[in-house]
């Protein structure tokens, strides 16, 4: 039996209650339809809503910020030159979509039993897939509602959604411009999710960790935070060594390669539940 990517100290942390999951756009995109459609990734959905810009020159700017992976610039560009309607009517149209179930994915995550997870993801599918089987208190809270500190301290399972949710998506963070609002109007909520990255141990899933929010957040983290204990993201083998080095130099942030296609994830996930129930286990932990 091959050795597990999973390292004893971030099985631990899962298994005492002590680790954050953070879920990106490629968790969402494991969704499928009846006919055997998913999600659209970032790329496909800026490629897309740049259609909307009116004025050529623009268009072509925003794709080639798309072309070199500078994605809030492409939205930016988008937002900035496109009619608002339109615009929310196109991300109503691929966020709001009842038609995406819940993956496998989706479920062996909530089977990991995380008290709080984190999400940029506008969509709903893992929120109320979660809502649906839940026995217990489960609540959804956006960066923009100050109940936050209650909820951390009840009992109840939380998904923290720190760009917003389709369900008001006025107050959907997409660009820098968004982000810098937020971050005014509802300071108190990123001093709260700073506080998170330094108390617990996150995993990132389905995270390109090209979002410059979360890398800033991670960055202040690293400067106060003890550099002995990392956080971890799993991903393909796609990143080079020195995106790695990055990461863990820069952010504190250990690579775990899981192989080499997305369909790698899931056995993966299945493994770790699997080490976290049987160290839960041993430990005496329910």
């Amino acid at each position: 039996m091959s050795k597990s990517i999973f390292p004893d100290f971030l099985i631990n942390e899962f298994a005492r209650g002590r680790c954050v999951l953070f879920l990106g756009a490629g968790i969402s995109a494991t969704a499928m339809s009846d006919d055997g459609q998913h999600p659209p990734d970032w790329s496909t959905f800026i490629s897309g809503a740049i259609k909307l810009i009116s004025v050529k020159k623009i268009q072509k700017e925003a794709r080639r910020y798309l072309k070199v992976g500078s994605n809030t610039l492409a939205l930016q560009s988008i937002i900035n030159a496109s009619s608002r309607a339109d615009y929310l009517q196109y991300v109503e149209k691929h966020f709001n979509n009842p038609k995406y179930k819940p993956s496998d994915v989706h479920t062996t995550i909530e089977e990991l039993g995380a008290k709080i997870v984190i999400t940029t993801n506008f969509d709903s599918i893992f929120d109320n897939y979660c809502r649906s089987i839940a026995s217990q208190g489960f609540k959804v809270i956006t960066y923009d509602n100050e109940s936050l500190p209650d909820a951390l301290r009840s009992d109840a399972s939380l998904i923290i959604k720190a760009h917003g949710t389709i369900d008001n998506p006025q107050n959907m963070i997409f660009s820098k411009a968004d982000y810098h609002k937020a971050k005014k109007d509802y300071g108190r909520f990123y001093e709260i999710l700073k506080a998170i990255f330094i108390t617990n141990t996150i995993l990132f899933l389905g995270c390109g960790m090209a979002d410059p929010d979360l890398l800033e957040i991670l960055e202040e983290v690293k400067i106060t935070a003890s550099q002995e204990k990392p956080h971890y993201l799993l991903t393909t083998s796609g990143q080079s060594e020195t995106q790695r080095k990055d990461l863990l130099d820069s952010y504190n942030v250990e690579t775990l390669i899981y192989g080499h296609r997305h369909t790698d994830l899931l056995p993966n996930l299945i493994e770790l539940k699997e080490l976290v129930f049987e160290r839960r286990r041993i430990l005496g932990i329910h």
